[in-house]
């Protein structure tokens, strides 16, 4: 069936808080979670304090909307709550994110973003759950479906989000992002010039 094809498992009727247990069995024995939404209320009172714990054995990129952003205030109006409920919550995520872990690691990482997000993004390793913003419809209480990797649903998604990721940028709260690595030139042995960065680059996200 194209629904197989398409990597799609299963859609559930709400997100966040009423599907928790899928998130939780995954996040036990993770090795790479990405996280995309507005204000991340939910996920900010399920898990950020577990945060250090998880990111033990898991490579944790979080994006939170840039509380600045005229998509929140837009986002506010579509689901008819109050005016900066989305920048409140995207503040008081990023100030508990940066009290707890104070700079970003190699294991945990948080970014904000400026583009208009589209859809929710929660993938952990091989699972990827996702759904959209309506009109008129809060964030938790619309559909999620649950793609499996190797489906063009999740590899759009991950490419959505991989996009996302490299346009945003570090939170003040937690420092300017980092340079790039400087490249260090010496003549060879053979008269070869040899160039070596200071940190090698990252593997692609799988």
């Amino acid at each position: 069936r194209a629904v197989d094809k398409a990597g799609i498992q299963y859609v559930y009727p709400k997100r966040a808080a009423q599907i928790r247990q899928e998130y939780d069995r995954r996040l036990r024995h993770a090795k790479r979670v990405d996280i995309m939404g507005f204000g991340l209320r939910q996920f900010n009172l399920d898990y950020m304090r577990k945060l250090g714990d998880l990111s033990k054995h898991a490579k944790f990129r979080i994006l939170i909307i840039n509380p600045s952003s005229a998509h929140a205030a837009a986002r506010d109006a579509e689901e008819k709550q109050s005016p900066d409920t989305i920048k409140r919550e995207a503040d008081e995520f990023i100030a508990q994110f940066a009290a707890l872990y104070p700079k970003n690691t190699s294991k945990l990482q948080l970014r904000v973003y400026d583009c208009l997000p589209m859809v929710n993004i929660f993938r952990i390793d091989g699972d990827i759950f996702w759904g959209p913003y309506l009109l008129d419809r809060n964030s938790g209480n619309t559909f999620t479906v649950r793609a499996r990797r190797r489906g063009v649903v999740y590899s759009q998604l991950k490419a959505h989000f991989d996009s996302a990721w490299e346009t945003a940028h570090v939170p003040t709260a937690l420092g300017p992002t980092p340079a790039a690595p400087a490249i260090d030139a010496r003549p060879g042995t053979a008269g070869q010039l040899e160039a070596s960065a200071a940190t090698a680059p990252a593997p692609p996200e799988s």
